[in-house]
């Protein structure tokens, strides 16, 4: 049975105030992330009142071609979790990381749009992804061995760790 993750909001403040990235998920993105810059606002998207702006009019975005909101909270989405099992996260990190969209909905509140995602998040912490991931090498991927397979999926479910993370997106200057 899989394990619940635990303690996985990012802080609102991780640095110190005159730090490089000041706080702001776009700017920690654009700093830390291969040079990743996203039209967007706000914070991490937690809650409506911590949403994730994005901008269709940014100084970023080349008017002249489609605008894609959905690879924006995609790519979003990805890097918030990330930084919430790996690169922001005190103590214990994880490996093999997944997830898997279980519900999408848009929301009209106080004349604005929001889409609101949830995922399902699976991963494994570092330990057992590297305990599973030797059982597999030194076993050859168990090609021709079915109850060796087994054992290594019972393993696998057993180690797996799960936590369901929602995002808020303002996409009111989609429209």
């Amino acid at each position: 049975m899989a394990n619940e993750i635990t303690s996985v909001k990012l802080p609102d403040k991780w640095g110190p105030e005159d730090s490089e990235d000041k706080n702001s998920p776009r700017l920690y993105m654009k700093n830390t992330i291969g040079g990743i810059d996203l039209p967007i606002s706000g914070g991490w998207g937690y809650s409506k009142d911590d949403c994730v702006v994005i901008d269709k009019k940014d100084p970023i975005v080349d008017q002249r071609l489609p605008f894609n909101g959905v690879e924006i909270e995609y790519v979003f989405a990805e890097k918030r979790i990330y930084a919430e099992l790996i690169v922001l996260r005190r103590g214990e990190k994880f490996s093999g990381i997944k997830w898997d969209l279980s519900e999408q909905r848009l929301e009209f509140i106080d004349n604005k749009r929001f889409d609101i995602l949830n995922f399902r998040v699976t991963a494994f912490p570092d330990q057992d992804w590297s305990f599973l991931k030797q059982d597999w090498e030194s076993n050859n991927g168990f090609v021709e061995d079915k109850e060796g397979r087994d054992r290594h999926d019972r393993e696998r479910r057993l180690r797996s760790c799960f936590y369901d993370a929602e995002y808020w997106f303002d996409i009111t200057s989609f429209f």
